[in-house]
């Protein structure tokens, strides 16, 4: 059974088939998620040997766990929540959250902390900006640091490093444009499910 399935026929019965450990049943699913998940990835973190890694681990741990699926739940939103939680765990591996814990827009003091959900999702844009951050040019990036984490004004941050204000906010809005586009990817993906890719 190594055809594609059709999208919207990822099934119970399919489903089931793979928590009793039918191996033709993963085959399958890893045949029609695998090159969706590894592309998602790499837009992320701009690495293809990081991107087959985490993919492969993401079948890894689907195949280790499979009795623990649920089959009546959305299978898409299942696999999406095993690779953004696969793309934040790299993150937090490289300690990139740490160095870039400042850099967020979303202030933690503003967050309701009574709701578990909002906490949850400023966790998580921490961790995309962190990301995007981790990805942005060398001077852009200190730029960005210098900005958020110092809270230097743009004509001191020109100073420091010795390049004109303009430099400074081109940078500033190139930098804000790189952690847009990685939450939008995020959201994109979240909403359109794996079949945008």
């Amino acid at each position: 059974m190594n055809a594609r399935i059709d999208k919207s026929l990822i099934s119970a019965a399919l489903i089931d088939r793979l928590r009793a450990g039918d191996n033709d049943a993963f085959e399958s699913i890893f045949m029609e998620y695998f090159e969706r998940i590894k592309h998602f990835i790499y837009l992320l973190v701009k690495s293809r040997d990081v991107a087959e890694d985490l993919a492969q681990d993401i079948f890894v741990t689907l195949w280790e766990n499979k009795e623990k699926i649920d089959p009546a739940k959305n299978f898409n939103a299942f696999m999406y929540t095993m690779t953004k939680n696969a793309v934040f765990n790299y993150i937090k591996s490289l300690n990139v959250r740490n160095k870039y814990s400042g850099s967020l827009s979303i202030q933690w003091h503003n967050i309701d902390h009574s709701s578990p959900e909002s906490i949850i999702v400023a966790k998580e844009t921490e961790l995309l900006i962190s990301l995007a951050t981790s990805h942005m040019p060398k001077q852009r990036k200190r730029i960005f640091e210098m900005s958020r984490n110092e809270r230097l004004r743009n004509e001191e941050i020109a100073s420091k490093l010795n390049i004109s204000r303009n430099a400074v906010e081109k940078q500033l809005r190139l930098a804000m444009s790189d952690i847009r586009n990685v939450v939008t990817l995020l959201a994109m993906f979240f909403a359109m499910g794996f079949y945008a890719f």
